[in-house]
C-alpha cells in the first residue's frame, strides 16, 4: 500500500472512531407530569427544568442523553431495573443501597404546602402535620425525614399523579394540603391544569402557600448500581459543579421559567 493510501486509511479510521463513540446515547427517565420540573409536552417531548440542566451537562461533557419520561412509579421501576438513569431522585438510605447518585444535585426543589384559603394552619416542621391528609406525588420520596414521618403515621399521604388533580381535591376539601414542588412556580403551573371540569385558574384566590417551606429537597441524577455509571457520574459532577458555581445553571433555569411563562401568557396554553 502506498504512503498516500495508508494516510487516507488512517484518516478514515480516526474519523470513524469518534463517530462511533458519539453514536452512543445514555438513556434517561423521570416524571412525565411534574411541570415545570419535568414533563412531556403535547408532542410527547421531554421538557422541564431538569431537562434544561441535563442539556447544560450534555454541552459541557459531550455525552448525549435521550429521554423517556413516565408516571413516576413506572420511571422509578425502569431505573431500578437498570433500563435508564433517572433525574429528579431524592436521597434516602434505602435508595442509596441500590442507586449510584451524582455527588452534586441537579436542582434544589423548594417544596411548599398549599392549603385552602381560610384553612391555614401553623407549620414549622413535619410534626405540625400530625393527623392531616397531604396530597403527594405517587411513588415519590422527599428524603429520610419524610419517609420516617410516613412510617410513623404522623400524617396521611394521599398519592396522586398530578399537582392539578391534587389542587382539585383540596378545593373540594378532600385533603388538608398539597405538597407542591418548585414553590410558587409549581403552583402557578398546576393552576393552569383542568381537572374534572374544574378551571383551577378561576379559583386562584382559594389557594394559599404556607409561609414556611416544607423542605428544600436536593434532586439528583442516579443510575442503578448494576449499570456501573460511576465514571459518567464523575463527569456529570464536574459539569454541575462548574455550572452551579458560575451561575450558568441558575441563569439557564431562570430563562427557561421566564420563557415558558411568557409563552403561556401569550395564549399558547399549557404544554
Amino acid at each position: 500500500m502506498s504512503t498516500a493510501k495508508r494516510c487516507l486509511a488512517m484518516l478514515a479510521f480516526l474519523l470513524w472512531v469518534p463517530l462511533c463513540g458519539a453514536a452512543e446515547e445514555v438513556k434517561i427517565t423521570g416524571n412525565d407530569a411534574r411541570a415545570p420540573k419535568s414533563f412531556n409536552d403535547r408532542s410527547g417531548n421531554a421538557q422541564g427544568i431538569l431537562v434544561e440542566i441535563m442539556g447544560y451537562v450534555q454541552e459541557q461533557t459531550g455525552v448525549r442523553f435521550s429521554y423517556t419520561l413516565y408516571p413516576w412509579a413506572r420511571a422509578y421501576k425502569s431505573a431500578l431495573a437498570g433500563e435508564a438513569g433517572i433525574i429528579g431522585l431524592s436521597l434516602s438510605k434505602e435508595r442509596q443501597a441500590v442507586f449510584d447518585y451524582s455527588s452534586e444535585p441537579l436542582f434544589y426543589d423548594e417544596l411548599v404546602l398549599v392549603v385552602k384559603a381560610g384553612k391555614e394552619f401553623p407549620f414549622s416542621g413535619i410534626k405540625d402535620l400530625k393527623g392531616k391528609s397531604i396530597g403527594v406525588c405517587r411513588g415519590c420520596s422527599y428524603g429520610d425525614a419524610y419517609e420516617n414521618a410516613v412510617k410513623d403515621g404522623v400524617f396521611q399521604p394521599v398519592q396522586g399523579d398530578s399537582p392539578s388533580a391534587q389542587l382539585a381535591m383540596l378545593l373540594h376539601d378532600r385533603i388538608d394540603a398539597v405538597l407542591m414542588p418548585v414553590g410558587r412556580a409549581g403552583l402557578e403551573d398546576a393552576l393552569r391544569g383542568t381537572q374534572s371540569g374544574v378551571d383551577l385558574l378561576k379559583h386562584r384566590d382559594k389557594f394559599v402557600i404556607l409561609p414556611q417551606p416544607f423542605a428544600r429537597d436536593p434532586n439528583y441524577l442516579a443510575f442503578a448500581k448494576s449499570m456501573d455509571k460511576r465514571k459518567l457520574l464523575a463527569q456529570v459532577d464536574r459539569a454541575l459543579r462548574k455550572g452551579h458555581e458560575s451561575g450558568a445553571i441558575k441563569r439557564r433555569v431562570d430563562k427557561y421559567i421566564a420563557e415558558r411563562g411568557a409563552r403561556e401568557q401569550a395564549g399558547e396554553g399549557r404544554t
